[in-house]
């Protein structure tokens, strides 16, 4: 499988960025069925185990030095100690952090000898309508020496730079990668390495066929071990975000589309990464014409190795890589690192780089402004369209006592974290102390200048049981609590809340609510318990009927978290989603098929109402599987991708067999009813030796990772996209109806 990090992305003086990392430390859930096993996952691609990053040059591995006197490791942990302020302050030069790093390695060989495991310190890894520097004569808007930096020649615009929002986003104005996008009347598909151009408006049909224009291989090499992740569209151009394991980094792809729908490739760029990819968050984020980047560089100390700041590099063709890297520029200096504002246990340099996507031509290349930050390794990551924003929180204990019981929630008991904000203008950051840490991206909220969490909380001086549920509680602070130097947010900041009675959580903000509910881990309904099978194990029949037992939901009001009241929509809850001022969750009931409820919450929080997809089971999992369509009466389209099987209803990560796409209707009630669905012909899975589309090969990233079917509404018409096929359909008498379809898959390479 591929290496899981959580958004590592790095820049390349053009446009672009790229996918997410394994939530740097926060679990992904792993969902068993006893009647129901899951597939194995996919063979994984070539990546050694421990990755070398390329931005180091490793020597033999010296004999270990000797054992350190209990005296020497506290005179090392001084000495990284005095590195520590809690004050922002950046280092000095580079000597400076060079020290630090001689410090680092010191206490890391002092612990190894009174911890029971090696401390970790690892791996570089690596995740949107206002101008990002409005004043171009204000020195905070310098950019960089452009010395070294990579070139693009874009001259004038060629297309309507009309790029309408088909992304189910988390936040307005912050467009996110996704593998569909829109430039005026073309679709383009980004798939197997490849980008499909589709003519929404071709000749036939009224002007209104679909007629595939161009397909374009992203990808060079039919043997690459590349993944090819998500797309980003800005007026004419396409950025495509990739990993490449053989290169070991982030690879930026720039495209630009012409008056007939043609892709020319602009520039390829590396950046010295590990795989950023997020098997929930995404990585790639769109402001206005700047894309913001986030990188992490967990600083490796376990060798003797020469630290170096990672580079953007251009490819080229036949290029050495080492020949690459010497010319590839530093996304940043040691001047630019804001120092620890607390001892950590495992040490990463948090990086924010704002890149202006505007006026880039043959004298002026595509620069990044970039912040970075030293705090704890495990970390998620939220954008708005002004801000970015970083929790970071160590990683669990594992070797730690076990709980005996619940705790009651206090500051000083909970695990510790810390909430960075950098604004977008790249201004100073702040930091405040926080406790906890949130299950996703999610579940932060900022807005009207407060910011608002859900935090799963542990005690910090034992280990809770893996299936034990953990502790929730609400955070609301002023944004004017984040400053320069370290302060912990007050008791008052937190509200504890109702456990979901499951150890992950599903939530989702509107501007005045916050819903949240337990994500149980049958994710295809409910299997039927027999106590004759617990006859001799009646605590093992308790678990097995807590495992199924359906808890409520919770609305949180955002101005007064104490309020929170329970919806008791009765069926698992799976997805929360944002349509309109309302959420809609998903989940079973039962194994009859999936059931949608509509949570009203323009008055008094309350069910609207529900409907059972009969025979239908929800096939991915990702937030850009879902999407909407609000009328300005408050009715209203829905999708989402299903099957009519439970059995095909795997919403793992690596899951490559096409879904239909089922649509719901609901009025200004909040009154949902179905529509039916646009089913798919093929099932399209590379990795099933009996399904596919004869005739078509994929050779390169051949795993759909961020799924394949997406229900799109765009130009007053519903499409929705199933692997490799594009249907469109109408809503005519209650029922949603194909009109059309094109199967890019089986056109001609290029038109």
């Amino acid at each position: 499988m591929r290496h899981h990090s959580f958004l590592i992305l790095a820049l390349a003086a053009l446009c672009a960025p790229a996918a997410g990392q394994r939530e740097g430390g926060y679990a992904e859930p792993v969902y068993i069925e006893e009647s129901a096993p899951e597939p194995e996952p996919p063979p994984p691609p070539a990546t050694p185990p421990a990755v070398v990053i390329p931005s180091y040059q490793v020597r033999p591995t010296p004999p270990p030095p000797p054992r350190p006197t209990p005296a020497e490791r506290r005179a090392a942990e001084d000495a990284l100690a005095a590195f520590t302020s809690p004050s922002l302050t950046r280092f000095t030069d580079e000597a400076e952090f060079a020290r630090y790093l001689r410090a680092l390695r010191a206490v890391s060989h002092a612990r190894q000898y009174a911890h029971s495991g090696a401390i970790r310190f690892a791996s570089l890894q690596g995740d949107t309508q206002t101008p990002p520097c409005p004043d171009p004569n204000n020195p905070e808007c310098a950019v960089a020496d452009t010395e070294g930096t990579a070139n693009v020649v874009v001259s004038g615009s060629r297309i309507a730079p009309r790029n309408p929002s088909i992304t189910n986003n988390q936040m307005a104005n912050v467009e996110e990668g996704d593998i569909v996008k829109q430039i005026d009347h073309y679709l383009l598909v980004l798939q197997d390495g490849r980008i499909f151009v589709i003519d929404m408006n071709g000749p036939g049909r009224g002007g209104r066929s679909l007629r595939l224009v161009d397909r374009v291989n992203v990808y060079r090499d039919p043997h690459s071990d590349t993944w090819y992740d998500e797309m980003l569209v800005h007026g004419d151009r396409v950025l495509v975000t990739g990993y490449s394991y053989e290169d070991q980094a982030t690879e930026l792809s720039v495209f630009r589309i012409d008056e007939a729908g043609r892709l020319a490739n602009q520039g390829i760029f590396h950046i010295s990464s590990n795989d950023y990819y997020s098997s929930n968050n995404y990585a790639t984020r769109l402001i206005g014409d700047s894309l913001i980047v986030y990188t992490p560089l967990e600083i490796d100390l376990w060798d003797e190795s020469e630290f170096k700041i990672p580079v953007v590099r251009r490819w080229r063709q036949d290029e050495e890589r080492e020949d690459a890297e010497r010319r590839g520029r530093p996304m940043f200096d040691a001047r630019s690192i804001y120092r620890p504002v607390r001892d950590l246990e495992a040490p990463t340099i948090h990086t924010v780089s704002v890149c202006p996507l505007g006026p880039v031509t043959p004298d002026r290349d595509l620069e990044c402004r970039t912040s970075a930050m030293i705090g704890p390794a495990a970390r998620q990551w939220y954008v708005t369209a002004t801000d970015a924003f970083l929790w970071m929180a160590e990683d669990e204990d594992d070797d730690g006592e076990e709980c005996a019981a619940p705790a009651r929630f206090s500051v000083a008991g909970a695990n510790p974290a810390l909430l960075y904000r950098l604004p977008i203008s790249l201004a100073p950051p702040t930091v405040t102390g926080t406790r906890g840490t949130p299950p996703d991206q999610f579940a932060l909220q900022a807005g009207g200048g407060r910011f608002h969490a859900l935090l799963q909380w542990d005690r910090n001086d034992c280990r809770r049981e893996y299936d034990d549920p953990p502790s929730l509680v609400y955070l609301a602070m002023p944004l004017a609590a984040l400053s320069n130097r370290l302060a912990e947010q007050p008791r008052s900041a937190y509200t504890p809340l109702p456990s979901t009675g499951s150890n992950w959580t599903v939530d989702r903000f509107t501007d005045h609510y916050l819903v949240y509910g337990g994500l149980n881990q049958y994710r295809r309904g409910l299997p039927e318990i027999d106590p004759d099978d617990y006859r001799d194990d009646p605590e093992g029949l308790a678990r097995a009927r807590a495992r199924i037992a359906i808890l409520p939901a919770y609305v949180v009001p955002i101005d007064r978290p104490q309020g929170v009241r329970p919806i008791a929509v009765r069926h698992t809850v799976i997805r929360a989603e944002q349509v309109g001022n309302d959420i809609v969750l998903t989940g079973y009931r039962d194994r009859g098929g999936l059931i949608v409820s509509l949570i009203d919450l323009d008055g008094p929080p309350r069910l609207a109402s529900q409907t059972r997809l009969d025979g239908r089971y929800e096939s991915e999992g990702r937030s850009h599987a879902f999407n909407s369509l609000v009328e300005p009466d408050g009715g209203g389209l829905m999708g989402l991708p299903t099957v009519p099987r439970v059995e095909e209803s795997s919403r793992y990560w690596w899951r490559s067999r096409a879904s239909d796409l089922s649509y719901l209707e609901f009025d200004a009630e909040g009154a949902v009813s179905r529509l039916g669905e646009l089913e798919r012909r093929f099932e399209y899975a590379p990795d099933d030796s009996e399904s596919g589309v004869p005739g078509y090969a994929c050779e390169v990233s051949c795993i759909d990772w961020y799924g394949n079917s997406r229900p799109i509404f765009t130009d007053g018409r519903i499409f929705g996209l199933s692997g490799t096929e594009l249907i469109e359909g109408r809503v005519e008498q209650g029922r949603i109806r194909e009109i059309q379809r094109l199967n890019i898959a089986l056109e001609s390479e290029r038109r």
